[in-house]
């Protein structure tokens, strides 16, 4: 999933892939899903400043412990 963190702490530009095809995001975990806001990213100087996000989703099977 991929998206902007705006200023404001709204999210656009929401996309989400599955083995690099698009999907749809579910509502809730969509990021730009309406009314949903963020804490903004800040520069160094503590000015509100535009984000790209990746989110990378990994799942690991192995044995189950004893």
């Amino acid at each position: 999933m991929t998206f902007i963190v705006e200023i404001d702490g709204t999210s656009t530009n929401c996309a989400e892939t599955l083995d690099g095809k698009p999907v749809a995001a579910l509502t809730m975990r969509n990021p730009c899903a309406p009314g949903t806001t963020m804490k903004p990213f800040t520069d160094a100087a503590g000015k509100p400043v535009r984000k790209q996000v990746v989110v990378t989703q990994t799942v690991t099977v192995s044995d189950a412990p004893n």
